[in-house]
């Protein structure tokens, strides 16, 4: 009987842009490591729609406080046991379809033999947003399991009692700045981290667009826009990084309409602001107001729950299995 019971302890999970990062320990319990020689660590990417499976192979971090650990009355070298994204220098995982992957981990003596498991997370309440010009990338943890969900960062119609307006915006040379509220009734944001903003600027015609990152500020009284609770949106207002703004001399020149976006659990909801960015110069941009009032994107089918997916899944599967 193999006694050899695979462990994880995942310290650290986050993504910037479009590149993964985990940090923390990988090893056999009741198995001598003494360097990364002994152990084969890989992490893997499961899609839930199509049971398409990506790996890679993770790197050894030397723990030597760990070289001398008791387990059932005997002693263990786990100095291998420390575990990171090769080189610390993460994953790119902007290649994968858009789609919801559970993430595991394996660590085994042998470099043939797998033995994935889930992600045990130090961290509480674990769900992390990042994005890169096209989607977003949501990190979560559901049912004692870790995700990556990618999206296309234009969702879906902001639904009927919403309220979106700009509050604030100016510019300063090649600098603009927007604050507003956006408040959705199916969002509750009373808190920061409960969701994520961006902004979207999107090229007339050839559709070259930018992401930005947005804050949020607190503000009161918020729910009474919507006819909700006074407190539980006090968070749903969007704000440029620091009130600093947006730098534009990386733009091409053009015209840009302006989009938020508003990503809560595995949805997004797009709308198009009633302001224009014309890009004139490498010393100069312009805020226009439009005549259009601000109105939501165009529906796109990118927002499945996690429940949706998993039950499409079962269908494919039971597809699948009657296929013959």
């Amino acid at each position: 009987m193999n006694h050899n019971i695979p462990v994880n302890h995942i310290e650290k999970i986050w993504i910037h842009n479009t590149t993964f990062f985990i940090e923390g320990l990988a090893y056999l319990q009741g198995y001598d490591a003494p360097n990364y020689r002994y152990l084969h660590k890989h992490i893997k990417f499961r899609n839930l729609l199509n049971d398409d499976e990506v790996e890679f192979g993770l790197g050894t971090v030397p723990k030597p406080e760990l070289a001398n650990q008791t387990h059932n009355g005997k002693t263990y070298n786990y100095t291998a046991a420390g575990t990171a994204t090769t080189g610390f220098k993460g994953i790119d995982v902007g290649f994968l379809e858009d789609g919801l992957y559970e993430i595991q981990i394996s660590v085994s003596s042998d470099s043939n033999i797998r033995n994935y498991v889930s992600l045990v997370m130090a961290e509480r309440d674990l769900d992390k947003h990042s994005a890169d010009e096209f989607c977003e990338y949501r990190l979560f943890a559901e049912s004692d399991k870790v995700y990556l969900a990618k999206k296309d960062i234009f969702g879906i119609d902001v639904p009927a009692g919403s309220h979106i307006s700009v509050e604030n915006s100016w510019v300063q040379g090649t600098v603009f700045h927007l604050e507003g509220e956006f408040i959705v009734p199916d969002v509750p944001l009373s808190n920061f981290k409960q969701g994520k903003y961006y902004l979207i600027a999107q090229k007339h015609i050839i559709k070259k667009q930018y992401v930005f990152e947005l804050g949020q500020i607190r503000k009161s009284h918020l729910g009474a826009k919507i006819g909700k609770s006074a407190d539980g949106y006090n968070a749903s207002y969007f704000a440029t990084l620091g009130l600093k703004g947006i730098e534009t001399r990386q733009f091409e020149f053009g015209v840009y309409d302006l989009y938020v976006s508003l990503a809560y659990n595995n949805k997004i909801f797009t709308a198009k602001l009633n302001k224009q960015l014309k890009v004139e110069s490498r010393s100069v941009c312009v805020l226009v107001e439009t005549e259009q009032a601000m109105q939501t994107a165009a529906f796109s089918p990118t927002s499945m729950s996690l429940q949706e997916v998993k039950r499409a899944a079962e269908l494919a599967n039971q597809n699948r299995n009657w296929g013959g």
